[in-house]
């Protein structure tokens, strides 16, 4: 009878102790959260430079919410979201000064040397309504002349397609509006 006993007992403690096993490995599992994958995304033009140096493209003035990696959305009126697993892969700023320069480069027309493009940005950002919102003010600079007086900008570039590939190809799309402006505004062959 002792032997029955103490085997029950090992039966059962033994059970328990599997018990336990199982339910801490199927509660760490649970309890795991699947990793998202962080993707990074650059500015991008592919176009070719008609005229090189007619334009350089100074300094670019950002708020806050923008000076960080992550590409930020408007969700309503007041509140912001910058992504943590989408990201941008290089600083904004200095996407912007790049593709801006090629842009305007590839327009051609313009005096050689016209001077130095400046930003004010107030707005750069998706919205829910699938779009970007681009505003704020340009000034050219011209090289050894007087200041340039500030011109208002306020564009809107819709998504092409769902994601975060289309929401990059619309912040350019709005880099390209906003070139058209600069080139319209100086006219061919002045600066």
């Amino acid at each position: 009878m002792r032997k029955r006993l103490a085997h029950r007992v090992k039966l059962y403690f033994g059970g328990c102790v599997a018990l336990a096993v199982f339910a801490g490995a199927s509660l760490g599992c649970r309890s795991a959260k699947p990793q998202l994958e962080t993707s990074s995304y650059v500015l991008l033009y592919d176009g070719k430079a008609l005229w090189e140096g007619s334009l350089e493209v100074g300094s670019i003035e950002m708020p806050a919410y923008l000076d960080r990696s992550g590409i930020v959305l408007q969700l309503d009126g007041l509140r912001m979201h910058a992504g943590r697993y989408h990201l941008w892969g290089e600083p904004l700023e200095a996407g912007m000064r790049r593709v801006l320069g090629k842009l305007l480069d590839a327009k051609g027309g313009l005096a050689r040397d016209a001077g130095v493009v400046r930003l004010q940005v107030e707005r750069f950002h998706g919205t829910q309504e699938g779009s970007v919102a681009f505003e704020g003010s340009w000034k050219v600079d011209p090289i050894g002349g007087e200041l340039g007086d500030w011109r208002r900008f306020s564009i809107e570039s819709s998504l092409q397609a769902d994601g975060y590939p289309a929401l990059v190809a619309a912040h350019v799309s709005c880099l390209k509006k906003l070139c058209d402006q600069i080139v319209t505004e100086l006219g061919p062959d002045r600066g």
